[in-house]
C-alpha cells in the first residue's frame, strides 16, 4: 500500500465527490475494521450513496489454497 502525498483526498472524499448519488460501493469486509465501515457507510448514505459487503475476488480465485 502507498502513503498518500500531503494534500491528497482520501479514497472516500474521491469517490463522493466523482460518483452520481445512487452509486453502489461493494467493499470485502475483511479488509478493514467493523467501525470503520460503518462509519463510511454513514458517510456515503449522507451522499445518496449505498455502500455493501462484498466477496473477496482473491478469495473466490484461490479459495483454501
Amino acid at each position: 500500500m502507498m502513503k498518500m502525498e500531503a494534500g491528497e483526498k482520501a479514497y472516500y472524499e474521491w469517490i463522493k465527490e466523482n460518483m452520481p448519488e445512487g452509486t453502489v460501493i461493494g467493499v470485502d469486509e475483511g479488509q478493514i475494521p467493523a467501525k470503520a465501515f460503518d462509519a463510511r457507510a454513514d458517510y456515503f448514505e449522507k451522499a445518496g450513496m449505498k455502500m455493501v459487503p462484498a466477496v473477496s475476488l482473491v478469495d473466490e480465485v484461490w479459495g483454501d489454497e
